[in-house]
């Protein structure tokens, strides 16, 4: 089953490796490890006058599917998607 994830409930903290791949995100106060890394791609967004860029990350963590994306002009983490 597909869960999107509510904005409320998107914002992460992620560690990151000395390669800069997510190793572990917390949501909440609780720390989940990153068990694999299944995909990862960029897509840009945005507009002519104001360009965004994400790059999504299809992780395995804690049995859970999820599809994570790291706001490169914000730094700002997330969860889009939720497969169990």
């Amino acid at each position: 089953m597909t869960f999107t994830v509510p904005a409320e409930f998107q914002p992460i903290r992620v560690r990151l490796d000395e390669g800069s791949r997510p190793v572990a995100l917390f949501w909440g106060n609780v720390e989940y490890p990153i068990e694999r890394i299944s995909n990862r791609y960029r897509v840009p967004s945005g507009s002519l006058e104001e360009p965004e860029c994400h790059d999504f990350y299809e992780i395995t963590t804690s049995g859970w599917l999820m599809r994570i994306y790291h706001n490169l002009q914000t730094d700002e983490w997330g969860i889009e998607e939720l497969w169990d």
